[in-house]
């Protein structure tokens, strides 16, 4: 996620993770080891994944200015590919076109 919020900078862009159901400090320390920065918000009591039916990890969103999402991937996913950054990108010039959600587990995202 660090790698695409910097290609992405200047851009009408922003990572912003959750991180669920773990404290301060462990969210801290994995981010310090990932050498990450880019906002991630703490989820604590997991309220935030229940508002959002998230029943699998990780779940990514890329929602439009009006916070519309515009496409939702279930599972890992190589957000620091060729193929991912040109979703984003098509989403970007856009704006408007809605991308179905994908369920990969690995690789890059994919529009289903």
């Amino acid at each position: 996620m660090q790698h695409l919020q910097t290609a992405l900078s200047g851009t009408p862009f922003t990572v912003l993770a959750i991180n669920v159901k773990e404290s301060r400090e462990q969210a801290w320390r994995y981010l310090k080891m990932l050498d990450a920065h880019f906002t991630v918000l703490l989820d604590n009591d997991g309220a935030v994944a229940e508002d959002w039916t998230i029943t699998l990890y990780p779940t990514s969103y890329l929602l439009d200015m009006a916070g519309n999402i515009r496409y939702r991937a279930y599972g890992a996913v190589d957000w620091g590919n060729a193929e991912a950054r040109k979703i984003i990108e098509t989403l970007q010039q856009t704006g408007q076109q809605p991308v179905q959600a994908s369920t990969a587990t690995t690789g890059p995202p994919t529009a289903r």
